[in-house]
């Protein structure tokens, strides 16, 4: 998509001097985003069980805000509209104010909006992120195999890829992401990607990443924000299917 209908697209987003104008308990609230965080519909409360579906939408400014779908038939009703990516126009949704999110918390506001049986949502389709993304390079490390377990902070390290991504659930957070893996022909780094919209690379391909590494422990895995922080490189031969199933041994962590 060009540049002008970019512009155009992000003008009809919901405003943020309009987000400044939110009140708790409004039942006639408006907005537009686009949904860059999804949580999959899970089963939630200690003694009663509720469905919940939860997701986030972006102004493409400064500002996300939490929307909320409770119960199983409004969860049926909505959950195929909703997808990371997607523009969502939502009227005659409340206003609630946040018990738990804080202003300026991740460009969170401190509201949440409940979708309850007579609000509109409407998909108006695919927002079109740039691909070039504001990374800061000054702060990226470049890292290779031997080292990527070992720094902290935002890293570049090229491999070949080894297992494709997929689009995962995570076990406990209720979330979707992407999961793949790199390797070099000896070691393996799996790589997660945070706001997965779908990447179709082949195996062996030859690419760079951006991310941190997860600092749990196990094995090494590098967390990515988006799709674009997954560059093929240009001209470079693939790796063949012999030597990519040799690398399977996990890199150092610092520690070890």
């Amino acid at each position: 998509m060009a540049e002008g209908a970019n512009q155009t697209q992000a003008a009809s987003f919901t405003p943020d001097e309009d987000f400044n104008e939110l009140h708790d308990k409004d039942e006639t609230t408006e907005i537009v985003g686009y949904v860059d965080e999804l949580h999959a519909p899970a089963v939630v409360g200690a003694k009663v069980k509720y469905d919940l579906f939860k997701f986030v939408l972006n102004n493409g400014e400064t500002k996300r805000i939490v929307c909320l779908i409770w119960g199983k038939t409004l969860i049926e009703k909505h959950v195929g509209k909703v997808q990371v990516g997607e523009i969502i126009h939502i009227e005659g949704g409340v206003t609630k104010t946040s018990t738990y999110v804080k202003e300026n918390n991740n460009n969170l506001v401190p509201f949440e909006i409940l979708i309850k049986d007579s609000t509109t949502v409407q998909n108006l389709g695919q927002h079109v992120i740039p691909e070039h993304r504001p990374i800061n390079h000054a702060e990226v490390q470049h890292v290779d195999f031997s080292n990527v377990g070992k720094v902290h902070g935002l890293i570049s390290i090229q491999g070949y890829l080894k297992m494709k991504f997929v689009k995962c659930l995570h076990k406990y957070k209720q979330e979707y992401y992407g999961c793949g893996s790199i390797t070099d022909g000896s070691l393996k780094v799996t790589v997660h990607i945070r706001n997965y919209t779908g990447l179709d690379i082949e195996k062996g391909t030859k690419i760079a990443v951006i991310g941190e590494v997860d600092d749990t422990t196990g094995p090494v895995v590098i967390v990515c924000r988006d799709d674009f922080a997954i560059v093929q490189i240009p001209d470079a031969i693939a790796m063949d299917p012999v030597a990519l199933a040799r690398g399977v041994k996990s890199p150092k962590r610092g520690h070890e």
